[in-house]
């Protein structure tokens, strides 16, 4: 597994992850239902598992798939405004995502603000 690494959500947003320390301190086992797909920087399938105080992240065993990791990122750069050629370099693709992701307000990634906002709207039940 070749970081960084990039978990895709249902809705088309995205987090990176640049080491096994951010997404084990970021990932709650909440989160789980909500993962979409994660894909390693050479496109391997990743699988998330709920370990025992934390989200464990493991390889899958499939062959890596570049393609379909340039596609994704295509797809969710497009959507945060950038345009970007279907025959775009794989390695600008991973750098674009990555400075996509740090790019927040107060320090906190955008994808990630993001991320705890939805978690926690999904997680405060409705008034009685």
């Amino acid at each position: 597994m070749g970081y960084p690494i990039f978990l895709f959500y249902d809705d088309d947003d995205f987090i990176v992850f640049d080491s096994a320390e951010e997404h084990c301190s970021y990932l709650e086992q909440d989160s789980l239902k909500y993962i979409g797909m994660i894909l390693d920087s050479e496109g391997r399938l990743l699988t998330a598992s709920d370990g025992k105080d934390r989200v464990e992240i493991s390889d899958s065993g499939a062959e890596p798939d570049p393609e379909r990791l340039r596609q994704m990122l295509i797809k969710v750069l497009r959507r945060k405004g950038q345009e970007w050629g279907t025959d775009a370099p794989l390695a600008r693709l991973i750098t674009a995502a990555q400075e996509a992701c740090r790019v927040g307000v107060g320090g906190i990634p955008v994808g990630k603000a993001i991320a705890n906002l939805l978690r926690r709207l999904r997680l405060r039940k409705a008034k009685s």
